[in-house]
């Protein structure tokens, strides 16, 4: 009897916080862009002949959303436990071009990127809570969509690099105002500097997201 009370106590600690947890509903939209560009210089040997590359684009990324779309925040105890969820009917633009030269044994190759623009209306982004009080697009993703993207020994973890901007939000406030705007912001200049190659990659991303809070 004894053993059975306690497994019955054990099981009702762990399941409380469950059960406590409830869920918040809040409609969200975006609006943001990225905005890249890229500088690349290569020189190397192949077949007895000298081989240059240079390259050069630069792209900018603009998009909103079309809908709101449903995000769902679990809360136990006044505090959120998670707020992740894609945002998807996404529209925009996307901008830009380059071009990347390969001078060979005297002789020379010019390879064009030219972006457009390139509309889009079905694109998606996935709204993600790595730690308290801060929010994170990435994984931007758009059926048909071209970029004049860099080199390896540049590319970011992901294109666009929407990653880098990280929003910061009072989460007290978030639970209880009917409307809340985050915003992120983020720029650098990332230099390449080996044997044989050289480049520089360049990223502005800035983004705005709007939460309305729906009635418990």
């Amino acid at each position: 009897m004894g053993v059975r009370l306690l497994v019955a106590v054990l099981v009702a600690l762990v399941a409380s916080p469950v059960a406590e947890a409830a869920k918040l509903r809040f409609r969200v939209t975006v609006e943001g862009h990225a905005e890249v560009a890229w500088q690349h210089q290569s020189s190397y040997m192949s077949h007895g002949c000298q081989v240059t590359e240079e390259g050069a684009a630069s792209q900018r990324l603009e998009f909103r959303s079309r809908l709101p779309k449903l995000i769902t925040a679990r809360v136990a105890k006044g505090r959120i436990r998670s707020l992740e969820g894609t945002l998807g009917t996404l529209a925009g633009s996307l901008t830009g071009g380059g071009s990347t030269t390969l001078t060979s044994c005297n002789q020379r190759t010019v390879a064009d990127c030219d972006l457009g623009p390139q509309a889009f209306t079905g694109a998606t982004a996935r709204l993600a809570r790595p730690g308290s009080g801060v929010l994170r697009l990435s994984g931007f993703a758009a059926d048909d969509l071209h970029w004049c993207a860099p080199p390896a020994a540049l590319a970011p973890p992901e294109y666009p690099p929407l990653a880098f901007a990280l929003g910061r939000v009072n989460e007290k406030r978030l639970l209880k105002r009917r409307t809340t705007v985050v915003t992120a912001e983020d720029e650098r200049v990332t230099h390449l500097a080996a044997q044989g190659e050289t480049g520089q990659f360049t990223r502005q991303i800035g983004w705005e997201l709007t939460f309305r809070r729906l009635s418990r």
